[in-house]
Order: C-alpha cells, then sequence, then structure tokens
C-alpha cells in the first residue's frame, strides 16, 4: 500500500461514540456512507487506529455509579466497519457502563469483524497486555492506560478490569516494551479537564518522559476537542485529536471546540517518527467534513506553539484558557440563550456574580508564583 518499504503510514482518528441517537436505523445508512468516504479521503495506510468510547448493549443493565453513560447496539457498531479500523482501545472511562454482558458483547463484536483491541479484559492482567503487530516488517507494539480521573468508576467487585495509569508502572512497561518491537505507540485516556484547548502540565512532561523512554508516538485523549501537538525527540505527542462522533451533542450547551478535530497521518520507520500530517475536519453533522482554512492552521500553529513554552509560563497559560472557556465563553452562551445583552442582564443574580468573582481568584492564585 504504502511504497517506500522503509516506512509505515498509520492513521489515528479521534474518539468514536455511536451513542443516542445514532442507535437509531434512520441513521444507519449515512453513517456508513460517511464512514466510506471518510476512508477515502483520508488515503491510503498500513494501519488505522482508534478510541471507542461506546461499548455496545448488554442485557440491559448499566452501570449506576457511572454518569453520563455511553452505550450503542451491534447495528450502529456495524456502519463504522467501512472506516477499516484495525485496531481499537477499550481502555476508557465507558467501557463498562453495560455491565460485564455489555463488555462481552463489544469485544466478541470487534473480534468476529478482526479488529484487534486492548487496555481492558475479563483480568487484571487481560486488560494490561500489550498487543504487537507486524507490517511489512516493522513491529509495532500498543499500550493502553486509563487515567482515574477521567472518573470510570468500575465498582472493584466488577468482573471487567482496567488497564489503570501507574506513572511508574507505565514507564517500566514502555521500556521493557521498546526493547522487543520497532515502534512503540501509547494512547492514555487521560484529560483532567473537558473542553480545554490544552493539556496539563503533569500530562506534557509525561507525554516527553513515555518518548525519552521508548515511545514513538504517544496520544492523549477524554478532553474533547483537538489540543496541540509536537515533535519530541525522535518521537511525536498527540495531546488530543478531539471526537471524531458522537450522539446527542447538546449543541446549545456546548462550546464550539467538541466539533473540532482531526485524523493524524504518522509515517514511522523504526524507533522513529519520519513526517506527520493532520487532516483537519469540523462535525457540522453526524460525519466531520474537511476543514483546512488558513484559520484553522493558525489557531492549530498557536496550539503548537505554547506548548513549547517554559514550564511556568505555560502553567499560566493553562489556567486562563480554563478561566476563558469555562467562564467566559460561558457568559456568551448565557446571552445568546437570553436573547440578548437586556434579557440576559434581566436574569443575572447575586451568585452569578459571585460564581465569577470565585472563578477569577482560583485563576490568579493559581498562577502566582
Amino acid at each position: 500500500m504504502v511504497e517506500d518499504n522503509h516506512n509505515i503510514v498509520l492513521q489515528w482518528v479521534g474518539d468514536i461514540g455511536l451513542n443516542e441517537e445514532l442507535c437509531s436505523p434512520q441513521y444507519h445508512e449515512s453513517i456508513r456512507e460517511g464512514m466510506a468516504k471518510l476512508a477515502d479521503e483520508a488515503g491510503p495506510c498500513d494501519l488505522r487506529i482508534g478510541n471507542l468510547e461506546s461499548p455496545l448493549w448488554g442485557d440491559g443493565g448499566v452501570n449506576q455509579l457511572k454518569r453520563p453513560r455511553i452505550c450503542t447496539t451491534e447495528q450502529a457498531a456495524k456502519c463504522i466497519l467501512p472506516l477499516g479500523l484495525d485496531l481499537l482501545f477499550v481502555g476508557n472511562n465507558h467501557i463498562y457502563d453495560c455491565l460485564e454482558r455489555g463488555f462481552e458483547n463489544t469485544t466478541a463484536f470487534l473480534q468476529n469483524n478482526n479488529i484487534r483491541f486492548l487496555g481492558a479484559g475479563k483480568s487484571q492482567r487481560e486488560a494490561a497486555q500489550p498487543v504487537i503487530l507486524e507490517k511489512r516488517g516493522i513491529s509495532l507494539g500498543f499500550l493502553n492506560y486509563v487515567h482515574r480521573n477521567t472518573n470510570p468508576n468500575v465498582p472493584s467487585e466488577a468482573g471487567v478490569f482496567l488497564n489503570y495509569f501507574d506513572e511508574a508502572v507505565a514507564l517500566e512497561e514502555i521500556a521493557c516494551l521498546s526493547r522487543k518491537v520497532d515502534v512503540l505507540l501509547l494512547y492514555l485516556h487521560w484529560g483532567a479537564e473537558q473542553f480545554i484547548r490544552f493539556p496539563t502540565l503533569a500530562q506534557r512532561r509525561f507525554g516527553r518522559q513515555a518518548v525519552e523512554t521508548g515511545a514513538t508516538v504517544v496520544c492523549f485523549d477524554h478532553a474533547h476537542t483537538l489540543q496541540p501537538h509536537e515533535e519530541w525527540r525522535d518521537g511525536h505527542i498527540f495531546y488530543g485529536l478531539g471526537i471524531l462522533m458522537f450522539g446527542h451533542v447538546p449543541t446549545e450547551d456546548w462550546p464550539d471546540l467538541p466539533f473540532r478535530t482531526a485524523i493524524a497521518n504518522i509515517e514511522v520507520s523504526p524507533k522513529r517518527v519520519r513526517g506527520v500530517r493532520l487532516d483537519y475536519r469540523y462535525r457540522k453533522d453526524i460525519i466531520p467534513v474537511r476543514d483546512n482554512r488558513k484559520s484553522r492552521l493558525r489557531s492549530q500553529k498557536r496550539l503548537n506553539c505554547c506548548i513549547r513554552l517554559p514550564d511556568r509560563v505555560y502553567a499560566i497559560i493553562y489556567e486562563w484558557e480554563k478561566f476563558y472557556q469555562l467562564q467566559i465563553v460561558a457568559c456568551f452562551k448565557f446571552i445568546e440563550k437570553s436573547g440578548g445583552i437586556i434579557p440576559a442582564l434581566l436574569r443575572i443574580r447575586t451568585r452569578h456574580f459571585s460564581k465569577l468573582m470565585r472563578a477569577v481568584t482560583i485563576a490568579f492564585r493559581r498562577t502566582q508564583p
């Protein structure tokens, strides 16, 4: 498929959710057609991978400790097959939403359609098991961890296990697997804040450390928006590719950020990344359409520049990004939903001012030395 026998091309897509209205048969044909078109537009690759957020329904039971829950049907799940996914990460905060039977149905569906998976299992050993594939003479190893701050809320007596992130263990496993494969790809379902355009300092530090330890490509997700990416040593780090598709997006409440996503085209050779190209997209409807406008490219370039700033400066930018997205954007949404500035002013109460001032105080304190 790829002419250069020394390199292979990977395509990494964002989060895949087939929940809510996407379970309805009326959407299935358009999803299948959209997935086929997306695969054609993305172009040829040796391996296409992503994160599956929506487990299949089980026997009707759900994880009562978890909200929101994301579930889908087998008929809806079949609609993504034209995308040609080779491997899916299931170590995320939703894989136990439909309990043991849902997990069993999900893994059976993937196995029946020749899609490899990792990150969760019926035992702790199975959940931590890496996947090793070979493409045209190059061996690729995959690891998947889920951070507890994504709130999987899997009860201790559950019969499904997640490969929870532990920094020391992860670094040891990265170093060990990197000695056995030519290319190591690491996926972390980790994001402290959703709808924020930057990763935390802890994520940035660990992503770089993972590359220095032996990872070739590192990808985070959970923030539900497109975040920066950077070249580091001989590897590359994607801090968030956003949502490829997702059901029931309440557009009147959500900011614009969850509709921005990208498909990462990554050319790799043993122990290094040779090139990266992002195919930027915007989800106007079910399937994200191409959005390679100059404004999008400039916006991404600014994000990528910020990720290289010193820790102290970056920490300040991160805190004010949180304040802007969670407070200022919310104010604009409040005005829009109220029908204008005057109606919004008439609806303002003392608690609104108090909440805003608390957020300002917190942001200011966190940015002080």
